[in-house]
This record gives structure tokens, C-alpha cells and sequence, in this order.
């Protein structure tokens, strides 16, 4: 899972420590999921590529790293915006602001001993699904 996670958070969470801040929450977040929602993850949905087996081409964690990743690299986006008509470097600082904030969170969650952020978690409930054509789309 640290393998998937690092190339996917490398430029904006910088140092070892805030990594491993999220490797942990990741962990948290994916034994918070009920069974059957990390099942999915496990199964792929679509049989579209030649080679389908009913398993996804990946390790069922590291699909939900990515999805993870995801979730927080959307979240700068302001409500209502067209993410496309920020421009560039506002649109920089304020990912790396929603990675800041996420971080922070998960330190003060961890020092006040609670778990995974409930509505988070409802965010990573349905596992994208990588159906063998290249693209991610959510099932």
C-alpha cells in the first residue's frame, strides 16, 4: 500500500512523517469499511476486459488507496467551481491546502483516540472501478 501511496501524495505531503500520518489513516479508514465494501473492492465489476477473472488487476487495499487519494485530491475543489476556471497556481495552493487540512485532521483525530471520520468513509464506499480500457469510472 506505501508503494501506491507515496507516487500519489509525493509533491504534496513532503516529509516521511506526514506520510505515514496518512499510510496509518488509510489503514484506519480501510478496517473501518464494512466487509462487503472492501469485497468490492476486491471484485471487479465490469467484465470488460478479455481477461476477466471476477478479481480486480490489483491488490484490493491499493484500489482503495487510489480511490482514497482521490477523495482528498477533489476536495479543494470550491462548491459550485468548475475546477477548470481556477487558475493554475491557485488551483496548486489550494490542493496542497486540502492535503494540509487533511493531515491536521487525522493528527487531531489520532490525539483525541477517535476513529475514521464517518462521513468520510461514506465517500469511499463504491470502488472505482477500472474496467481494462484505460479509464476509472465509478460503479
Amino acid at each position: 500500500m506505501a508503494i501506491d501511496l507515496v507516487p500519489l501524495i509525493s509533491t504534496v505531503v513532503e516529509d516521511h512523517n506526514g506520510r505515514a500520518v496518512i499510510a496509518r489513516d488509510i489503514v484506519d479508514c480501510w478496517l473501518g469499511l464494512p466487509i462487503a465494501v472492501r469485497a468490492r473492492y476486491a471484485t471487479k465489476r465490469l467484465p470488460t476486459a478479455p481477461d476477466f477473472a471476477g478479481h480486480a488487476p490489483v491488490h484490493a487495499l491499493s484500489r482503495f488507496t487510489g480511490d482514497y487519494v482521490d477523495a482528498i485530491d477533489e476536495s479543494w475543489i470550491p462548491e459550485g467551481t468548475d475546477p477548470y476556471t481556477v487558475d493554475a497556481d491557485t488551483a496548486d495552493r489550494l490542493h496542497r491546502n486540502a492535503w494540509r487540512r487533511h493531515e491536521r485532521h487525522i493528527r487531531e483525530r489520532i490525539t483525541a483516540r477517535r476513529g475514521p471520520d464517518e462521513q468520510f468513509l461514506r465517500k469511499l464506499t463504491e470502488p472505482t472501478d477500472f474496467t481494462g480500457d484505460g479509464w476509472n469510472t465509478k460503479v
